[in-house]
């Protein structure tokens, strides 16, 4: 009896462990776009900067714009690399039995993760907002 209880109840931890996967991927696959607009931004920023602008007035807001969009890029990285960390401890959490300890080092994990999203997220927005600063100085 013990062990139908059992198998069942490591039948639903193998179903989260899946879906849990599944939604880091996702997430992934979120960021390595975050990450290409970011890089975008940040080249057209210094592709054009000459070309269009001979004497800008605004200018610490271009400077702000490149500082957020260059902390975002770097927070974006480090959560890529821990969400393979992550996913690491989801496969170690699957296939071996010391599933506290796997536990323990992916909720450490994770919590990181969320950090450096939500720096990145912000670091982003604000970048955005710099340069829209900056252009509206330079239209009006």
């Amino acid at each position: 009896m013990k062990s139908d209880g059992l198998s069942e109840h490591k039948q639903m931890m193998v179903e989260e462990i899946k879906l849990e996967a599944e939604s880091l991927k996702q997430q992934y696959d979120f960021f390595k776009h975050i990450t290409t607009l970011t890089t975008g931004a940040f080249l057209v920023i210094v592709a054009l900067w000459e070309v269009v602008f001979k004497n800008p007035s605004g200018k610490i807001f271009i400077a702000l714009s490149l500082i957020f969009f260059s902390a975002s890029l770097f927070c974006l990285v480090l959560v890529m690399k821990l969400f393979s960390v992550v996913l690491e401890k989801i496969w170690m959490w699957n296939f071996f039995s010391d599933t506290d300890n796997v536990k323990k080092d992916y909720k450490y994990f994770r919590g990181k993760t969320k950090i450096y999203n939500w720096v990145s997220s912000i670091c982003f927005w604000l970048g955005i907002v710099s340069l829209l600063i900056f252009a509206m100085i330079e239209i009006f």
